[in-house]
Formats: C-alpha cells, sequence, structure tokens
C-alpha cells in the first residue's frame, strides 16, 4: 500500500512538474503579434505555436528605443534540442527567422538575448505569419540605387531585402568617416541559413561581395560588424549592381582618400617635373657632346665667315657634326660627307639633313 501511494506520488509530482513546464510556453497565435513582451540581459524568453504546413516566418519588432540585440530558435521539442531552424549562429542581433513545414505542426520559439557580453535587454513585439501577412520586417534595397546614411553598431548586423533579375550582381558597402569593418552575407533566406555568398571567412573588413542569379529571386542581405573586438560602429551606404552600374574606383573613394591623393600629389609632381627638367638639360648637354669633327669645304661656309677662313688660308675649316644621325640613329662617318648646303650635310643612310656647327672660324 505504501509502494503505491509513493508511485501515486511520483506521478502528480512528475505531472505537475510537466504542466507548469508546458503553461511556462507562451502561445503565439498566427498572424497576430504579442507586444511589450520583454526580455533581460542573458535570458531567454519560450513560445509555442500550432501552425498549418507552408511557409512561416518569425518576426522580433525590436523597441528601438533599447539596444537589444536577439536569436530565434525554432524546435521540434520544448527542449529545443531537435532544431526547425536558427536565424543567426554568431553574436549580434538576428531578429527574423522563417522556415517551411510539410504538414501541420506544434513548433516551440526561443527568443534568447544574443548580444557579445549578454548586456543588452528592452521591449519587443512577436509574430509568426504566413507569406501573405508577413510584415515590411526588413528595409529593401532597390537595385543601382543605393541606400545611404545606414548605421552599424558594435557587434550587431543590419539586414535587407532585395528583388533582383537574372543576372551577375555586386554588393557594395562604402563606409562614411568611420573605420567601421563588415561582412556581408547574401542569402536565399530571411534567417540566412542557405547562404548564395559571403564577403569574408574571417575578422577584418570585407566590404564587397558578387553573385551570379540564374534566374529572378529575392535574396536578403546581411551586413555585420566584423572587428576582431567587435568594437566598431559607424555609418555607411550600401547598394547591389548590376555589371553596368558597379562603383568604379574613384567612385569608392572616401574623403580621406582624396586627401591623401591631393597630399601625393602636391608632394610627388614637383620633384617629377623637376627630375624629368634635369634629365632634358642633361640629355641636350650630352647631345652637344656626342658629335665628330670633320673638314668641311670653303663652299659650304656661310658667306659672312669666308673672309676669316681664307685669311688662315687654308680651303677648309673644321666643324663638328652630330655623331648620330638625328633621324634614323645611324653613325656618321668622318669620312665621305654629302654637303647639302651651308653647314649642311645629308645623312648616307636615311638621307636626313645634318646641321654642323663651327669647331673654329
Amino acid at each position: 500500500m505504501d509502494n503505491q501511494r509513493l508511485v501515486l506520488g511520483i506521478l502528480l509530482v512528475s505531472m505537475f512538474l510537466l504542466i507548469g513546464t508546458v503553461t511556462a510556453q507562451d502561445d503565439i497565435v498566427t498572424n497576430i503579434p504579442r507586444t511589450d513582451e520583454y526580455l533581460y540581459s542573458g535570458e531567454t524568453n519560450s513560445y509555442v505555436a500550432d501552425l498549418e504546413a507552408g511557409h512561416w516566418t518569425v518576426v522580433a519588432n525590436l523597441d528601438p528605443w533599447y539596444e537589444l540585440e536577439v536569436k530565434i530558435t525554432v524546435s521540434w521539442d520544448i527542449s529545443g534540442s531537435n532544431i526547425v531552424t536558427v536565424s543567426g549562429n554568431d553574436a549580434g542581433n538576428f531578429p527574423y527567422a522563417d522556415f517551411t513545414l510539410n504538414s501541420s505542426s506544434i513548433v516551440y520559439i526561443a527568443v534568447s538575448e544574443n548580444s557579445v557580453y549578454h548586456d543588452t535587454s528592452g521591449y519587443y513585439d512577436i509574430g509568426i505569419y504566413d507569406d501573405s501577412h508577413v510584415p515590411g520586417i526588413l528595409p529593401s534595397i532597390v537595385s543601382n540605387v543605393p541606400r545611404t546614411d545606414e548605421y552599424l553598431y558594435s557587434g550587431s548586423t543590419n539586414s535587407y531585402v532585395t528583388d533582383l533579375e537574372a543576372g551577375h550582381w555586386t554588393v557594395v558597402i562604402e563606409p562614411d568617416w568611420d573605420d567601421i569593418e563588415v561582412k556581408i552575407t547574401v542569402s536565399w533566406d530571411i534567417s540566412g541559413s542557405n547562404i548564395i555568398a559571403v564577403s569574408g571567412s574571417g575578422t577584418g573588413n570585407h566590404p564587397r561581395i558578387d553573385f551570379t542569379l540564374n534566374s529572378s529571386s529575392t535574396v536578403y542581405i546581411a551586413v555585420s560588424e566584423n572587428s576582431v573586438y567587435h568594437d566598431t560602429s559607424g555609418y555607411y551606404d550600401i547598394g547591389i549592381y548590376d555589371d553596368s552600374h558597379v562603383p568604379g574606383f574613384l567612385a569608392s573613394l572616401d574623403e580621406d582618400d582624396w586627401i591623401f591623393i591631393i597630399i601625393i600629389v602636391v608632394t610627388f609632381v614637383p620633384i617629377c617635373i623637376g627630375s624629368l627638367a634635369s634629365y632634358i638639360s642633361g640629355r641636350k648637354g650630352r647631345e652637344v657632346y656626342e658629335s665628330i669633327a670633320v673638314e668641311a669645304p670653303i663652299h659650304v661656309i656661310p658667306d659672312k665667315h669666308q673672309k676669316s677662313i681664307q685669311s688662315h688660308g687654308s680651303q677648309t675649316t673644321t666643324v663638328r657634326l652630330p655623331l648620330k644621325c638625328p633621324s634614323c640613329g645611324a653613325e656618321v662617318s668622318h669620312e665621305g660627307v654629302d654637303w647639302v648646303g651651308p653647314l649642311e650635310a645629308k645623312c648616307g643612310y636615311c638621307g636626313g639633313t645634318m646641321r654642323a656647327t663651327f669647331e673654329r672660324v
């Protein structure tokens, strides 16, 4: 008799514990959000929903007055061990998760505080929606038209949605003055579990990613703060471009880059000009020096110099010709110079005219 009472007592206690556990799950009615929920730092709030077969999206709409960061886990069981989907795998804010049910099912939803140091808290609304009732939860990006003045907090993630045609696309992040470091993830689903492309695998700044779509599709873009210590933040512009609209090098330069370029130009252009002038001057000097002395007949000497030459009693005078023909570069011979005019000789190779100068008169 005592053993029967003991067994009955254990069964009653177990039943009460089970009921208490189940009732700790708050019901979510489809397409009707629960409002003014509060999540404490490092805590998890749990919910249960009875859903029909189809595609569903869980949305945690965070109160903007609080810097709450959350992660959503959808599971088949109350303990959360048999997971359907998770909104994100890292620390940061992942307030959306979508999944598909092949049949009517009960699912369990956990909303966990998910900051790096588990130190955020605040109010939020939560709902689970079919495709015809999903609210405008994500800011959209129009192709080839950037969104400007977006702000990314330390350790957080901003998400976007865009409808694209088939083709090759490039996502570009252009930071403002802030030294923000980002990583871009492009996915087929809102939760980011079915990834198309990622801009980088490690920490650091990876502000550009490209990918190709074989057909028109809706894609989701997550911009995550990606520094080593998750301590950068700031404003940025984001755009998604086809190949004919991708910003070029100049368009991607910020004010710091332009200042650096101006400093380089102001510093090095005068140096380059001076070096070029020095080179030209030196080359002219070498050109004068690189000449040969030849004997020219008196008839090629200009009239104004004839008397001076004749007073020396010589029928020739020494003049200088270039060592090489200015036209073709052929070397000029000392012998057999073909004189064609006053102090002018003809190149024996190309027929070009060379000007002679006086050695002595």
